[in-house]
């Protein structure tokens, strides 16, 4: 194997429509903090952008092991709309976080009427359950949390289990279920 020259991830960009917006979805819902906020412009940000007249508010935003996530939403010229929701366009990203608990954070989601792409499920491939979603400019997020063998769907607010997926979809929107009473 080659040298490589990459010594770390450093950051993700994405392009949004509402920083605001994006901002309040991906800190209240998910837990980044912002660490840093400015509007780029100029000769500098034009030339790294290969154009000119470019325009834009940017924010960064952390998760606790450091990982960086930035948006930015350009103020000139105004961007496009993307149409629809396909993920396979060419040069269209996902992320995916690793997560403590994905049931939580599942219940969590359907309260503030995120777009659900894939309820928790457990994967084939590996120890772990996934779940799917889209931000607020339809870009798909991946959650993974990682597993010991459980083989059933668990609630882990109220030790609830299942081996059949709609006993506990039913269970996470019930009365009974811990963590409507304990958040609410």
């Amino acid at each position: 194997m080659g040298f490589s020259m990459i010594l770390k991830h450093r950051h993700i960009g994405i392009v949004v429509a509402d920083i605001e917006k994006s901002k309040k979805f991906y800190c209240d819902l998910l837990g980044f903090k912002q660490i840093q906020s400015r509007y780029e412009k100029g000769d500098y940000f034009n030339k790294f952008n290969k154009t000119f007249a470019y325009e834009a508010d940017t924010v960064k935003l952390e998760i606790n092991n450091g990982a960086v996530l930035e948006l930015l939403e350009y103020k000139k010229p105004l961007p496009f709309d993307r149409v629809g929701e396909d993920q396979n366009i060419v040069g269209k990203i996902h992320q995916c976080y690793e997560v403590r608990d994905i049931t939580m954070l599942y219940v969590n989601m359907l309260k503030n009427n995120v777009k659900i792409l894939c309820e928790p499920i457990k994967s084939v491939d590996d120890p772990c359950y996934v779940m799917s979603c889209l931000d607020p400019d339809r870009n798909m997020i991946q959650f993974v949390e990682l597993l010991g063998i459980r083989g059933s769907y668990y609630c882990h607010a109220c030790d609830f289990m299942s081996p059949i997926r709609e006993n506990w979809q039913e269970h996470l929107l019930s009365e009974e279920h811990s963590f409507r009473t304990k958040y609410d």
